[in-house]
Order: structure tokens, then C-alpha cells, then sequence
């Protein structure tokens, strides 16, 4: 197909068209376009044509006819060029066929899992298989034999440039490279303003300045509720930060693992993730060194303990179940739905605060303490209070609660604080609360 095509004869079963054409490109694709836009211009039916003649079209899983291509032979003689067309083919992937039209497909990307599921009416987990069996670029890691080798192909540094274009490497490495990765090349903290070694410079060398300087910068970009609220507002900020939660917690979990890699690699890699992440005293020490590990550990330990983890206890969600029975349908939002208020001023370097329940018809939020987590003095006596401190990692701050409390009713909210010391005092403080409700309100 070196020659310029003047004339395309085009052979369908039976019958023939002649095509007339200067065109000078001979590449398949481009022919092919040519016959078909010129027969659907001279009106002539392909599709009924192939029907005629025993041609069977397959549906995409909507219903509608699959997308095809054309099975056809071309050869050139001089200047004519003959395009006989036998039927039609369905693309394979291995023993997987596509059966599925375009509008299936609209707006989904080529390498994603959804789309790969229409295209071929596989699940989720050969769809993943054929992704990766079928893409041989090198930006998949699983496509080079270590992951040494991976991240050195992803440095695309100046030796990546040489190993790859020879001579011409260098000269093509500084055509190329953005100046910032340059930069990053010669002296990576000189941009990584939140590295230690940038406020061990800015700070001359005083490493403990350095640190608390780091620390509070790492506050104010972290991926924090607080700091969504102060960047999107208390709307948009709360669902842009539950939404990233959300999508973290499936990305750990085994079934993204198993998504991602089969089953059996899959439930490999993920115990290799949890074993590398388990917060043990033999990670921290392996992490840290023994004295500095050991230290962090027990920091770990008090932390997730505290009240400040938000952990919600099947005790107070058991109780506002039982409370929801009572209401009916007046909806008690609670458990890990929380209800939050953004403070500016804050208590302590904390914007933040949850409540454990909120009634939106009463607008009534509600509180539910035991002696563990808040050893109040309005409901124990020194000695309770000293007996449950034996019993914690931390020291109860008893003025957080009492913040709390008063920020939610110079809000406007109603407020109510449920303190159960033990188990028979569940039944109690709900037929307190209910009362209460019954009384303030009449339901």
C-alpha cells in the first residue's frame, strides 16, 4: 500500500461500490473511514446489508446492539485499492469478549474498573485481572521485577534519561525537566517547607525550636476536620472530610486489596499492610529505636484511650436505640454521625467539638458520660473520682465539658447530660430523659 488511491472498489457480498478519492494517506484506519462515510452518504444501509446476508449482531448488556468492527481485507493494485468487507468482529481479551455500545461507556476511563465490568460482563475482580494483565506500561509497579527498580524508573532523574535515550539523554533530561524538579533534585528541603532539616536551617541550627515550629505547621495543613471547616465552611468542609474518611477506610481495607490484586495475592498483600502497620511495642521499637519507641508507644496508648480518639461505645449507642423506640419517627441523630460545632476561639487548641446525640425537631443535643471517660465532680465524690482515675491513661479535663455545654446553649441548642454511673442507671436516666422530653416539649 505504497501508492497514492485514486479508486476504492468495495466488494460487500454481492454487491460492489466505486469510490472515488485523492487521498494520499494508505493507513487502514483512514480507508475505512472513507468507505464508511461515503456509503452513509449515498444512504446506503450497511448494517442491513450484513443482516441480509446472515450477519448476527450481538447486544450490549443494555440491550442495545454491541459495538463492532468491520472484518475486511484490502489489496492494493496501483492506483485502485479493492476493500471487501466479510461481516463483522467483537474485540477479545483473552476468553473475554466485548459486547457493549458507547453509551454504556460515556464519561468512564478507559482503565477503570467500571468500565472494563460492561465492556467484558465480568465482576470486579477479573476486571482488575485483565487491567493489570493487559497494560505493559512501566508506570505500573507491577510491571518491573522489583520495587527498587520501580521507583528509580519514577525518579526520572538525569542516569533515567541517559539508560533510556543513550547520548542524547542529558541533552533531552534539561529540554524536559520542570524547574521545580530540578531544584528537588540538587536540594530537596529548600522546597519541602515542612521538612525538619528546612526549620533546622531557618531556625539556625536549634533543633528543638525547630521541631515546635514543624509541629505547628503540620497543624494548620493537615487533612484535619478542623482545618476543612476553616477552608470550605461547616458544610461543605464536613462532607469533603468524611467523603476522604470514607474513601481512606476502603482503601485499607481487604476487600480494596482484594479489588486491586485477586483474591489470594490480594489477602497477601493486605496481611503484609497490617503487619507492617500494627501499632506494636515491636513496631515502635523497630521504627524508633528501643528508648525512643518505647516512649512513643505509651504516648500511642494514652491516646487511644482518650476521649479525644471519638470512639463510640456500644453502651451509648444501645441507649439511644432504645431512646429512638420511644420517639418514633422524630429521627435522633447519633453514634458515628455525630453532630459538631466549629468554635473559633476554642478550648485549648480545639475548634472542634462533638456531641453524642442531637434531636433535630427539639434541637436538643445530648450528652452520655460514665466515670471512665469523665469523672465529673457534679455526679461523683473525691473518692469515686480518684478511683476511676486509677483506672485511666489520662487526666480527665472536666472544663472541656463544661465548654461544651455552654457553647451548645449560647448557640441556641437545648442541652441535656446523661451521666450513668452503672448498669441499672441506664433505665433510670432514660426515663429521666424521657420525661424531660415529654415535659418540655409534650410528645
Amino acid at each position: 500500500m505504497n501508492d497514492t488511491v485514486k479508486t476504492i472498489i468495495v466488494k460487500i457480498y454481492g454487491d460492489i461500490f466505486t469510490i472515488k478519492t485523492t487521498t494520499d494517506s494508505n493507513k487502514e484506519n483512514h480507508i475505512k473511514n472513507i468507505v464508511t462515510r461515503t456509503l452513509a452518504k449515498r444512504k446506503i444501509d450497511l448494517k442491513q446489508i450484513l443482516l441480509e446476508n446472515g450477519t448476527v449482531f450481538k447486544k450490549c448488556n443494555c440491550g442495545n446492539v454491541a459495538q463492532y468492527t468491520l472484518d475486511y481485507d484490502i489489496q492494493h493494485v496501483n492506483d485502485i485499492l479493492y476493500f471487501t468487507i466479510n461481516g463483522i468482529k467483537y474485540d477479545h481479551y483473552a476468553e473475554y469478549e466485548k459486547l457493549w455500545c458507547g453509551n454504556c461507556l460515556k464519561g468512564l476511563n478507559s482503565n477503570s474498573i467500571e468500565r472494563v465490568c460492561k465492556m467484558y460482563n465480568v465482576n470486579r475482580e477479573i476486571a482488575n485481572k485483565i487491567i493489570l494483565e493487559r497494560n505493559t506500561s512501566p508506570f505500573y509497579a507491577t510491571n518491573h521485577n522489583s520495587e527498587k527498580e520501580y521507583k528509580e524508573y519514577q525518579k526520572r532523574d538525569e542516569s533515567w534519561y541517559k539508560n533510556r535515550y543513550g547520548e542524547d539523554g542529558e541533552k533531552i533530561f534539561k529540554q524536559n525537566i520542570k524547574k521545580f524538579y530540578q531544584g528537588s533534585l540538587k536540594d530537596t528541603y529548600k522546597k519541602d517547607s515542612i521538612s525538619l532539616a528546612f526549620f533546622i536551617k531557618k531556625f539556625d541550627g536549634d533543633i528543638e525550636k525547630a521541631k515546635i515550629a514543624r509541629k505547628e505547621r503540620i497543624k494548620t495543613i493537615a487533612f484535619t476536620l478542623e482545618n476543612c471547616v476553616l477552608k470550605h465552611g461547616k458544610t461543605l468542609g464536613a462532607k469533603k472530610y468524611f467523603e476522604k474518611i470514607k474513601t481512606v477506610a476502603y482503601k485499607n481495607s481487604i476487600g480494596y486489596y482484594i479489588e486491586k490484586h485477586g483474591e489470594l495475592e490480594g489477602r497477601k498483600r493486605y496481611d503484609e499492610f497490617k503487619n507492617k502497620c500494627t501499632c506494636s511495642l515491636e513496631n515502635f521499637v523497630k521504627w524508633y529505636g528501643v528508648e525512643i519507641g518505647e516512649e512513643k508507644y505509651k504516648t500511642w496508648l494514652i491516646g487511644i484511650c482518650s476521649a479525644g480518639r471519638r470512639c463510640y461505645s456500644k453502651d451509648s449507642e444501645n441507649f439511644f436505640n432504645r431512646l429512638q423506640q420511644y420517639l418514633g419517627n422524630i429521627e435522633i441523630i447519633h453514634g458515628k454521625t455525630e453532630r459538631f460545632i466549629y468554635d473559633k476561639i476554642g478550648y485549648r487548641n480545639q475548634h472542634i467539638f462533638f456531641y453524642d446525640a442531637y434531636v433535630k425537631k427539639y434541637n436538643m443535643l445530648i450528652e452520655y458520660d460514665t466515670p471512665m471517660f469523665h469523672s465529673n465532680p457534679e455526679y461523683l465524690t473525691s473518692d469515686e473520682i480518684n478511683s476511676f482515675y486509677k483506672k485511666q491513661f489520662y487526666t480527665y479535663d472536666y472544663g472541656k465539658d463544661k465548654f461544651k455545654e455552654n457553647l451548645a446553649l449560647s448557640l441556641g441548642y437545648k442541652f441535656y447530660r446523661v451521666f450513668i454511673k452503672k448498669d441499672k442507671d441506664k433505665t433510670i436516666e432514660l426515663e429521666k430523659l424521657i420525661n424531660y422530653i415529654q415535659n418540655t416539649y409534650g410528645d
